[in-house]
């Protein structure tokens, strides 16, 4: 079914909720993490601290950090406030560790990847693409084998840096190889908030010496990149290619543990939320029960510790908008197959 049926078809059966109820008392949840952070920071650069503890510093501060990227995530979607400056403004501490411009976030995610979602020829740019055209371009192979899933050595080593690096992609390069679908999108405000994070990062290089920026900010980083592209790498890579707004067709949701949901904002979610982008995520679980039970046989779920493993056992790249491909071995996987397989069975 389409976007905008099905959105039309629920919101007739008057659903417990309004689609565009702000919800600002959950600002709470990204200042309760900011000021977690801020207190490790300075107990960390004020006192000397034992190894273990400052390891365990960094752990938490890469959940911390993590966390923020889907709280900003909902922030952004406009969920929270009804003032879009706002809303943009308290963004910008959670992106600060990956460096992201929220300008460009607004319209990498809720403009290019909500509307465009697994459209071919590189428009969603959430992924790596067509072979078709990735094959021609000099880092395409290269990019191919740095994505979980092509079990190459490289895919191992940039884990840890695998979201920024494609930060930095989205940021310098392909928004200037499209900037078509990038007109929207206020070039220089991006820029100047790029710029103003690599002058923080730079600051901090600098500031601190090095034990303090690895634990604090070099090891949280890498653990946000292993836990984003571990997440969001998840409800979209192993769907097909559509030229059409399909949620059914081009996304999976994810049968997680309460505590995932509750920490990352009901992401697994995720085929409920791309018919409501707008939607509050406290709302989630009832566009779930909905779907469930009207919809069973179209709507796709897996157990996320399932889809991990799935992640890293398919390529990435596309050889058609049914299969998957991975150049290095031939490897094609059958997404149609797939989904029967592993998102319809009757253990989801």
């Amino acid at each position: 079914m389409e976007f905008n049926e099905l959105r039309k078809e629920i919101l007739k059966t008057n659903p417990p909720f309004s689609i565009h109820e702000k919800i600002p008392r959950q600002l709470f949840i990204g200042l309760g993490w900011i000021s977690l952070v801020l207190l490790i920071v300075f107990f960390n650069l004020s006192y000397s601290l034992p190894y273990t503890v400052k390891i365990l510093s960094s752990l938490i501060l890469g959940l911390a950090f993590s966390i923020l990227n889907f709280f900003n995530h909902e922030l952004l979607h406009g969920s929270m406030l009804k003032s879009k400056r706002w809303s943009k403004a308290l963004s910008y501490p959670g992106f600060f560790i990956l460096a992201l411009s929220p300008e460009l976030w607004i319209h990498w995610h809720n403009h290019l990847h909500h509307y465009h979602t697994n459209q071919p020829g590189g428009t969603d740019p959430d992924l790596a693409g067509d072979w078709s055209r990735l094959k021609h371009r000099k880092i395409g192979p290269w990019i191919v084998k740095s994505l979980p899933g092509s079990k190459h050595i490289l895919a191992y080593l940039l884990m840890p840096i695998i979201f920024s690096l494609q930060c930095l992609n989205v940021t310098w390069i392909r928004s200037r190889e499209r900037p078509d679908l990038y007109q929207s999108m206020n070039r220089k405000v991006m820029i100047t908030e790029t710029l103003a994070y690599y002058g923080l990062w730079l600051a901090l290089i600098i500031y601190l010496n090095f034990s303090q920026f690895l634990f604090l900010f070099l090891i949280p980083l890498f653990i946000v990149n292993i836990v984003i592209i571990n997440i969001v790498g998840l409800p979209h890579n192993m769907r097909p290619l559509s030229g059409k707004n399909l949620p059914f067709e081009t996304t999976v949701s994810l049968m997680a543990p309460k505590v995932f949901d509750f920490l990352f904002m009901n992401f697994s979610h995720h085929v409920e939320h791309h018919f409501f982008p707008e939607l509050n995520h406290q709302h989630l679980p009832w566009v779930r029960g909905y779907l469930l039970k009207k919809y069973p046989d179209q709507f796709a779920r897996v157990d996320l510790f399932r889809a991990i493993l799935l992640l890293h056992q398919t390529p990435r790249a596309y050889f058609d908008e049914s299969h998957l491909f991975y150049p290095g071995t031939e490897q094609k996987i059958n997404l149609r197959q797939l989904a029967k397989k592993e998102f319809f069975s009757e253990n989801t």
